[in-house]
């Protein structure tokens, strides 16, 4: 398996991924994951 970091063209599949496994997280464990935190996420991943 390699590992490396996303390309910008890739930001928006990531994107998705990350609220898929949010999502799972907050399901399992609502006390401790919010659901929908990665709204604003996003905006920052692009910045950076």
């Amino acid at each position: 398996m390699i590992i490396r970091p996303a390309e910008e063209q890739e930001l928006e599949r990531v994107s998705v991924l990350r609220k898929q496994v949010n999502d799972l997280h907050v399901e399992g464990k609502p006390s401790v994951f919010k659901a929908n935190f990665y709204d604003g996420l996003s905006d920052y991943i692009y910045e950076i």
